[in-house]
């Protein structure tokens, strides 16, 4: 029962920090860069954001899949943590 009560008071308070990314198809996003995909020879001033790329499809989820601006598609579809709008 007590454990029950912690997980919701946990649950309640990451939630309320959340901020949600609704994204509409054909928006431009940058892409957050992993950390197993930084190239180690720029260090630590490597850009953390890559691309522009634009939003092609909703997986309905809070993933979207996408394509660079030459109309290459993404592979994956990407979560909305790891995307932000880009405003050109």
């Amino acid at each position: 029962m007590i454990e029950v009560s912690i997980k919701q008071a946990t649950t309640t308070r990451y939630n309320r920090k959340v901020r949600p990314r609704d994204l509409d198809l054909g928006d431009l996003v940058l892409r957050r860069v992993d950390m197993g995909n930084k190239n180690d020879q720029e260090g630590k001033g490597a850009a953390n954001w890559e691309g522009s790329y634009k939003v092609t499809a909703s997986t309905g989820t809070s993933a979207y899949i996408l394509e660079s601006l030459d109309d290459l598609p993404i592979p994956k579809a990407w979560n909305a943590e790891k995307l932000k709008c880009y405003y050109s």
